[in-house]
């Protein structure tokens, strides 16, 4: 295995990491609010119906489940 470079956000130029992208991307900063996702990655990722269906809405809105 080769060690490879971690993704950097082609937008904000950071390295991409769950938090960066549900809380500070500019990219995906409409989409968090037109889904309405709570304010924090704590609330974000409760396992409840409620935000579970909000963050499928998210990924799909944003076609990031083509990257994972």
């Amino acid at each position: 295995m080769s060690k490879e470079d971690s993704p950097s956000c082609p937008t904000c130029e950071i390295l991409i990491t769950v938090k960066h992208i549900l809380l500070e991307c500019c990219q995906f900063n409409e989409s968090c609010i037109k889904q309405k996702l709570p304010e924090t990655l704590y609330e974000m990722l409760l396992p409840t119906l409620q935000t579970s269906k909000k963050l499928i809405n998210f990924i799909n809105q944003t076609e990031l489940r083509y990257l994972i």
